[in-house]
């Protein structure tokens, strides 16, 4: 068995894998989630060749549309995973914007 921390829980799995098998175990798209290994942001072109290993710290971000476009963030709004990666969510919406990728 091999354990991580996903997303702030332990996680156990019967052996190493890619992070875009480790995706597909757990239902996201890679196209539309970010990840964050051991703080270090992972560009969608290498998931399929990153293996995680035990202990590794792994934090998935997962993308949603939809939402009123016209609605403006606040600064409460705002928050950065990693000092690399800034989350802008809008109120009241299902919205995300992601910048500074």
């Amino acid at each position: 068995m091999i354990k991580i921390e996903l997303n702030g829980e332990a996680k156990e799995f019967d052996e190493a894998m890619t992070l875009a098998e480790m995706l597909g175990t757990l239902g996201f798209q890679p196209e539309r989630v970010a990840l964050e290994r051991n703080r270090e942001i992972v560009p969608r072109s290498l998931y399929g060749e990153i293996k995680f290993d035990e202990g590794d710290k792994i934090e998935v971000v997962h993308f949603i549309g939809g939402g009123d476009h016209s609605t403006k963030a606040s600064h409460d709004d705002q928050f950065t995973v990693g000092d690399k990666i800034e989350i802008v969510g809008l109120a009241d919406t299902q919205e995300t914007t992601v910048t500074g990728v």
